[in-house]
């Protein structure tokens, strides 16, 4: 499969000419073989979107391929990843705001604990 031209342009995420609608804004892109990992910005009201979750993988086609998994630290507290980028051989990794960093594993957005850095 040929490599489409992944970019985010005023926080919406385009796959070739094709923009794939999210309902909040596109903050962080990284490619892993042909998979597209995004983390949205979701700083709508709980209620609205599951904010503990705003990480997730799409194929070319911009399919929904999984959501990360929730963080399971931090009782009720709002969990939000605030950071996404690229290790080692592990992949992926995320941090969110509690100071917890976590891998990512490619395949179903499972989590494991990389770190705690607060």
């Amino acid at each position: 499969m040929k490599k489409p031209n992944v970019r985010v342009i005023d926080w919406v995420l385009w796959i070739d000419d094709k923009c794939i609608d999210f309902p909040y804004p596109v903050a962080d892109l990284l490619i892993f073989d042909e998979k597209i990992i995004i983390r949205v910005d979701s700083d709508s009201p709980s209620e609205v979107i599951d904010n503990d979750r705003n990480i997730y993988a799409l194929n070319y086609d911009g399919d929904v391929l999984w959501r990360v998994e929730k963080c399971p630290y931090g009782g009720e507290m709002d969990r939000t990843y605030v950071s996404i980028y690229k290790v080692g051989s592990a992949g992926l990794a995320a941090g969110n705001w509690i100071g917890y960093d976590f891998y990512i594993d490619l395949n179903d957005g499972t989590i494991t604990v990389k770190a705690f850095t607060k």
